[in-house]
């Protein structure tokens, strides 16, 4: 979902200091959530169960039990959009910044 991709990348371009390649992730981000929000006031099937699928993994995850082990989604998380965080490297506050921008969308 471009609205994922987008916000995390504009938090890596941040980092990185290249505020124009952020600037147009920002605006990216911006454009996919209005085309995401007009889809889902259509009501277009099954695209509300996905925002929502990806709403569950980027909740906060939690520490695993041994010290060396990679952080837990939580326990109701969908493990197709856990997957897709992982791939791409997505980190606390890169799903933490997803998760804002889904909510917002979801509460529309």
């Amino acid at each position: 979902m471009n609205v994922a991709m987008s916000t995390a990348t504009e938090l890596t371009h941040k980092a990185n200091g290249n505020a124009e390649l952020a600037t147009a992730s920002a605006m990216t981000r911006d454009r996919s959530r209005a085309i995401l929000a007009a889809l889902l006031a259509q009501g277009m099937p099954g695209l509300s169960d996905e925002v929502e699928k990806l709403f569950t993994a980027v909740q906060p995850w939690t520490v695993a039990e041994a010290p060396d082990a990679p952080l837990k989604p939580a326990a109701d998380a969908d493990e197709g959009w856990v997957k897709f965080t992982r791939k791409w490297g997505y980190n606390a506050e890169q799903r933490e910044a997803i998760r804002v921008q889904v909510a917002e969308i979801l509460i529309r």
